[in-house]
């Protein structure tokens, strides 16, 4: 492991050049180097490969620039040190845009030391696979892409784990820049989730790049609900409402188990409880930690008890946004340099230390 550097956290102090004010990004700017590409109820704006989506409900161009702006401000008056390293952890970065404007307006300020990872589900199977080159290409190469928080926490290099190294050598800022979230065409539905939980998570077949476990159980009447659920995640569906699930994650030594509040889930919760219990008796007596699998293998033998019950489900390894972002901002807290929390979401933006 690289030795980490001296904290700054307790020594900022605001420090801005009399031309910041002058060079901060606008709207002209934008749509002078842009191209726009409407598709029914969004814009998606190009930049060479790389691009961001628009929707005046969720991620306008006016709140996007404001975005960019405040979160450029934010890190000069945190990290007033141009040549001090800075790594950008950016959840769900898809097309990458709006992480090359932040970079450039830093650039632009005298920082000298960023780099990137982007982590996004849809980077696997090469898509993004020019915006990822061109990206990397505009910063230098001082980037890396990975399709789960999990790879990128796991990856090891050279005998230290790269989200280590990051964390011990600098700055650490991540970024979540609009979560899923439901198109305003489905917002109407609102009045229909009493008892649902909300999920945005995406299957995966490897465990190794998983954070949760999404297990569905409904009646026998309703079997096929469980696989279109499946079904809709797979395809990137940005937000379901489920009122028949259970969600487990790992957490630091153990694991939490969140519920569809209605009375389904009770009985999701009812039914499971024996086989978690004998998980849980199992890994005291052995002191082995649990992991995901172990949780897996407890509730396949669960799956295994229910046709008898009238009741059908379905199980599958997810990598979880909400989870990633606890994940994310749980492991660059532990750490003793300067760590920020930017999120633009539904038009607002939220700053944060860690």
């Amino acid at each position: 492991m690289i030795p980490s550097i001296p904290t700054l956290k307790n020594f900022l102090t605001p420090f801005f050049r009399g031309d910041d004010q002058t060079a901060t990004l606008t709207i002209d700017r934008i749509t002078n180097e842009t191209v726009p590409v409407y598709d029914n109820q969004c814009i998606y704006r190009y930049l060479g490969h790389l691009s961001w989506v628009e929707n005046d409900a969720f991620a306008s161009l006016n709140a996007k620039v404001d975005f960019i702006n405040k979160t450029v401000a934010v890190i000069m008056e945190k990290i007033p040190w141009r040549d001090m390293r800075i790594t950008f952890i950016s959840l769900g970065s898809a097309g990458l845009l709006t992480e090359f404007y932040i970079h450039d307006q830093l650039r632009k300020f005298g920082y000298n030391n960023l780099h990137w990872r982007a982590i996004d589900i849809d980077y696997q199977n090469n898509t993004f696979d020019n915006c990822r080159k061109e990206f990397s290409h505009k910063v230098n190469e001082q980037f890396r892409a990975f399709t789960t928080e999990q790879t990128y926490l796991k990856k090891s290099m050279g005998g230290y784990f790269l989200a280590q190294n990051d964390r011990d050598l600098g700055a650490t800022i991540v970024l979540s820049i609009i979560p899923p979230t439901a198109l305003p065409k489905t917002a109407s539905k609102a009045d229909d989730v009493s008892g649902c939980m909300f999920i945005r998570g995406r299957p995966v077949k490897d465990p190794i790049k998983a954070n949760g476990i999404y297990l569905l159980v409904t009646s026998n009447k309703f079997a096929s609900l469980p696989h279109q659920v499946l079904k809709a995640l797979e395809s990137g569906e940005q937000l379901v409402a489920i009122d028949f699930m259970m969600k487990v994650s790992l957490n630091r030594g153990g694991y939490t188990v969140t519920l569809s509040p209605s009375e389904m889930g009770e009985i999701i919760k009812r039914d499971t409880k024996p086989y978690l219990d004998f998980l849980n008796r199992t890994s005291a007596a052995t002191q082995q930690k649990i992991t995901l699998l172990n949780i897996d293998k407890a509730l396949d033998v669960y799956l295994q008890h229910l046709p008898g019950s009238n009741k059908c489900g379905e199980k599958f390894f997810v990598s979880d946004y909400d989870v990633s972002v606890d994940n994310l901002r749980d492991y660059f807290s532990n750490g003793a340099n300067i760590s920020l929390f930017a999120s633009f979401d539904k038009n607002e933006h939220l700053f944060s230390n860690l």
